[in-house]
């Protein structure tokens, strides 16, 4: 019995060693801010898992409620919200100051990082607007290029509101030109690696306003997504486009009109929306998503909803699905106000909402409204059939909006604002947030199906205006690196972690399993699965052991067929399991089946040191063996008249058994014309013969790997006639 449970003790070691392997993703959620107001617009993550976090710093004026002072903000965080650096930049202009925005932000295949947005905008949104576009290198966030571009006869001026970075290293930016509520075109300029400017142009896709908001690449080529004034308001426009050296061609396009439904509990209709603003684009294997929000007027009107269009590659098949998780109770005065959405691929995807009392656009005012702003994180598991697969409230401090998310790393990465009171002065700071892709509620609404695209109307000619090209002369008083380009920012004076109790509703500490070590838990705390699906552990990708549904564990194998199945998987030498240390003991043999099944002998093992053993009876039974088999020797040479033959000759083996080496130590009797040592099987097969050439000596013979495991016969041969035979056990190699 002694035996059997240190087995079972190294069996136990073996379970904890797998279950001791932790997961490299977490929950978390940090707030990282000053006495001013930080917000955070993009996120992107790097290999390291850390990431990349654009937004802008400003203050509040208190009689306008407009924000001043306003800079671009860089920030490289780490998976525990620790800042390796910060860049604050912008521009001065004239008596403002000049008023700067992070509006999108990439990682380019080099690793930098390139930045666009707007500088030295006036108190209020429309006026003296420049866009500008930057590089920065990832390691330390050092500026190493930027461009403005800016029509000097348009007074209102230019935004970038995206980039994308094309396979022969140029970039694309995206944006508005002439940037008024009534009379804007959608701008585009390319530029090389190095930041100089190929060209600018710009498109009218209607009479009245235009906007270009989002751009993905594909090769050379992007697609840009756009909103343009159509028959009911606003309606999302889609192009593929390829820039060349002077302009573009737009390759295709469509114009969406999107119009959806919003009724209270009770049916009954509140509003019909059909006012499309249309926000990200993303690009998968098989489809473009867009994310945006749907409205009822011109701007983010009562009973704002964030939906999700997807096409086809081509723009073509188009369908689109409404998310709503907010309380029944916030129904219908509920607005989206978010575009936080990515996808995992063509089916799974994440998305964000953030129901308010009022809408809510940080680069507007900069002011959080009043009431309470929570978000919803879901993941949607299949967008053809609709199916949520779990969600997470976020219930933090204050009111919270999510920006921007990205999905890595077996986590999904959040940014956005975070504020202390409703009216926002001096509370407002960057919100950092991560939660693991299973989320932790199991439950929410459904997609809303009831959304229809009234009309998809392909416009390669009659909406597109052809390009205007648009001068660079950008009319900005200042951009340098020592008076507004900062190492240390005062966003970076308190990074603090939000309570885990924040992570989901009626959820605390204890409901889930951390990576950095847990607390005292209960009975209804474990690591494993509630349904009939096995528990899968990996590294570097690859599967190494599973706890099946039916109780079997199985190391190095997909399907144990035991408690313990160990799939050894040895090169020919070792074996694939090994013990050390072992302590002294008596008990059981084990033995193993050609199935690898494990068995208990019925001859029992003594200990290590020899002394009144079963191991000396063991040894003895096979002295007595030995015995025997000379015996019959004996006899048999004497019925084959072979016993003057054998007169002086000997044959004796060791070790024996073996595990493929052994000294055969033989002696011949009288002279010879040859001789021989021969190993053989049981059935006859010669595995080795070695010629042998003095009458005594030791010859030193390796079996084969080939051989098979089991017992061998090693006979000396003289003349052609056998004088000597030697049984030997082979071990498994």
């Amino acid at each position: 019995m002694e035996k059997r449970s240190l087995w079972q003790k190294c069996l136990l070691g073996i379970t904890i060693l797998l279950l001791s392997i932790s997961s490299y993703a977490q929950t978390a959620h940090y707030r990282i801010g000053s006495n001013r107001n930080e917000i955070a617009t993009v996120i992107k993550t790097l290999n390291d898992g850390s990431s990349i976090i654009g937004g802008y710093i400003y203050d509040i004026d208190p009689a306008t409620q407009n924000l001043t002072q306003s800079d671009m903000l860089l920030l490289h965080v780490a998976l525990d919200g620790t800042i390796k650096w910060q860049k604050q930049f912008g521009t001065t202009n004239g008596p403002n100051a000049g008023n700067d925005f992070v509006k999108d932000l990439i990682i380019a295949k080099n690793g930098d990082i390139i930045v666009v947005g707007i500088v030295g905008r006036a108190n209020d949104m429309y006026t003296n607007n420049t866009a500008a576009i930057y590089r920065f290198d990832t390691a330390h966030g050092n500026l190493l290029a930027a461009n403005f571009v800016r029509d000097a006869a348009s007074v209102p001026g230019d935004v970038f509101n995206s980039v994308a970075e094309l396979d022969n290293g140029d970039l694309v930016a995206v944006g508005a030109h002439d940037f008024t509520p009534d009379a804007v075109d959608g701008m585009l300029s390319v530029f090389d690696a190095s930041l100089n400017l190929r060209y600018t142009e710009k498109r009218a896709l209607s009479a009245s306003s235009d906007v270009y908001t989002s751009i993905v690449a594909h090769g050379n080529s992007v697609n840009i997504l756009a909103y343009r004034v159509g028959a009911t308001w606003y309606d999302v426009v889609l192009m593929d486009y390829t820039s060349g050296t002077t302009a573009g061609v737009v390759n295709w396009m469509y114009n969406y009109d999107i119009s959806y439904t919003i009724t209270t509990k009770d049916h009954t209709v509140v509003a019909n929306v059909n006012s499309n603003w249309p926000l990200k684009l993303y690009i998968t294997n098989n489809y473009l998503f867009i994310s945006g929000i749907a409205n009822d007027s011109y701007t983010a009107g009562s009973a704002s909803r964030h939906f999700i269009m997807r096409t086809d590659r081509a723009g073509l098949a188009p369908h689109v699905r409404v998310v709503n998780d907010a309380p029944a109770s916030t129904l219908p005065a509920m607005y989206s106000n978010t575009q936080a959405f990515f996808p995992l691929g063509d089916e799974d995807m994440f998305t964000a909402q953030v129901p308010g009392a009022a809408p809510y656009d940080p680069s507007l005012t900069g002011v959080v409204p009043a009431g309470s702003m929570h978000p919803f994180v879901s993941r949607m598991t299949s967008y053809a059939n609709g199916t949520i697969g779990a969600k997470t409230h976020f219930p933090l401090p204050g009111n919270q909006s999510i920006l921007d998310m990205v999905a890595a790393h077996n986590l999904a990465f959040m940014a956005g604002n975070i504020g202390d009171n409703s009216t926002g002065y001096g509370g407002n700071d960057i919100y950092f947030g991560q939660d693991v892709y299973a989320l932790k509620d199991t439950s929410s609404c459904a997609p809303d199906t009831t959304v229809v695209v009234d009309s998809t109307n392909t416009t390669p000619n009659a909406l597109v205006i052809n390009s205007s090209p648009v001068p660079n002369n950008p009319n900005v008083d200042t951009f340098t690196n020592n008076a507004r380009l900062t190492d240390s920012l005062l966003c970076g004076k308190h990074i603090t972690k939000l309570p885990d109790s924040c992570c989901c509703v009626n959820c605390n500490m204890q409901c889930y399993w951390r990576t950095t070590g847990n607390n005292t838990t209960t009975s209804s705390n474990f690591l494993g699965t509630i349904n009939s699906a096995d528990l899968i552990v990996k590294t570097t990708n690859v599967e190494r052991a599973r706890f099946d549904q039916n109780g079997n564990t199985g190391i190095n194998t997909a399907t144990p067929q035991a408690i313990l199945d160990v799939n050894c998987i040895p090169t020919p030498w070792p074996s694939g399991l090994r013990f050390q240390n072992l302590p002294v003991g008596r008990g059981s043999i084990l033995v193993i089946d050609p199935a690898g099944y494990v068995y208990m002998a019925d001859m029992s093992a003594g200990d290590a040191s020899g002394g009144n053993s079963s191991a000396g009876s063991t040894q003895q039974q096979i002295n007595d063996l030995k015995q025997q088999i000379a015996q019959l020797q004996q006899q048999l040479n004497n019925v084959t008249g072979n016993s003057d033959i054998n007169s002086g000759n000997s044959l004796s083996v060791s070790p024996n058994p073996t595990n493929g080496q052994f000294n055969a130590y033989y002696t011949i009797g009288k002279s010879f014309q040859s001789a021989a040592i021969r190993v053989t099987d049981n059935s006859g097969n010669i595995i080795i013969t070695t010629p042998v050439t003095n009458n005594t000596g030791i010859l030193p013979i390796s079996i084969p790997p080939s051989a098979a495991s089991g017992q061998l016969n090693c006979t000396l041969f003289i003349d052609n006639k056998i004088v000597a035979t030697q049984k030997i056990v082979l071990l498994n190699k």
